[in-house]
């Protein structure tokens, strides 16, 4: 249900037979662009995804434990392999050819036992250094945690939601997209449905669950994190980019990272880049904004420090200005329009 075709990599039919390939990307858009208009016309609503997805993650199973992806167990398995079997067979239908691999067996038998037990040793000691690396690992992983809980960090407020329906520039750019559209954390505001309205080919991603039980039920719209999409997204497959949410509270790594990111994902002459942000002067505004703010492993970008960033990573900015707040009890954000440079 997930899938869309622009997050299959480009060469992953590259093995097959050619008259193969074309057949199955065909399929596959054929299957793809099914489940699309079936969720534009309401019949797959995004609660009805989310409720498929728990059942699937409840009855799958745990690769943290006894999967064959488990760490431990693919050590056991490295480790298992790492015996070679110089025993090799002699056996054979042609009369004679029995006694030549024996003869040559015999004759080898001490060369390949030497050279195994070699190989033997240092498979068996490869693995004890990896068990070694595991453990110190996972005691780091397990700390960093504990300094760092995720706990902490909060989703942008609701009153921070914006609307870009009054913003003549970023209507204008996304009414000239060719090509897919994404809205990141699309319940934060009406950015995918004025991009529909538009006539725009626009999905959306959001992973809160409360706001997408009460989302457009015709609508194309994913359960999903921002993080967990962007990696799965094939280089050059989108036409334009609104990212708007909780991205704003990740750490300066994190949103340069999502950022570069997007921007590999763009068409490389004209794919747009749509920016929804606030300013740090936002921070006290109201209670929610300040737990947020404070709380969050980062800060908030002004609009130059936004710019910087765009135009480091490769974009040129056409664009940037006041956007209106979703609701009347909101706080205006910031917007920058950009395109990715050729």
């Amino acid at each position: 249900m997930q899938s869309d075709p622009e997050t299959q990599p480009k060469d992953a039919y590259s093995s097959l037979d050619p008259e193969v390939t074309a057949f199955q990307e065909a399929l596959y858009k054929e299957v793809v662009a099914e489940v699309q208009r079936r969720r534009k016309e309401g019949a797959y609503p995004p609660a009805f995804e989310l409720a498929m997805d728990k059942a699937f993650k409840r009855h799958a199973p745990n690769p943290g434990e006894a999967s064959v992806y488990s760490s431990e167990h693919l050590l056991d398995m490295v480790e298992a392999t790492g015996f070679i079997d110089v025993m090799v067979p002699t056996k054979s239908s042609a009369p004679g050819v029995s006694y030549i691999k024996w003869t040559i067996k015999k004759l080898t038998a001490w060369y390949f036992n030497y050279v195994a037990q070699q190989i033997s040793n240092f498979v068996v000691n490869l693995v004890h250094l990896l068990r070694v690396i595991h453990v110190r690992l996972d005691k780091l992983e397990r700390r960093v945690y504990e300094l760092y809980p995720e706990v902490l960090a909060a989703d942008l407020p609701p009153s921070l939601g914006l609307s870009i329906a009054e913003s003549q520039s970023i209507t204008k750019a996304l009414s000239e997209v060719k090509g897919r559209v994404l809205v990141t954390e699309c319940a934060s505001g009406d950015a995918l449905k004025v991009a529909s309205e538009l006539g725009c080919d626009v999905y959306g991603i959001d992973h809160r669950e409360h706001l997408l039980k009460d989302a457009d039920q015709k609508a194309d719209i994913r359960w999903e994190t921002l993080g967990h999409h962007i990696r799965s997204l094939a280089p050059e497959s989108l036409g334009a980019v609104v990212v708007q949410g909780s991205y704003e509270l990740r750490s300066s790594h994190d949103k340069t990272d999502i950022i570069g990111t997007l921007y590999n994902s763009l068409t490389p002459t004209g794919g747009l880049f749509v920016l929804l942000f606030h300013s740090p002067e936002v921070t006290g505004k109201s209670r929610e904004i300040t737990v947020a703010t404070e709380l969050a492993p980062g800060r908030l970008f002004s609009d130059t420090t936004w710019i910087y960033a765009l135009e480091y990573i490769g974009f040129s900015v056409l664009d940037t200005g006041e956007i209106a707040p979703l609701t009347k009890e909101g706080v205006p954000g910031r917007y920058v329009v950009a395109t990715k440079e050729a």
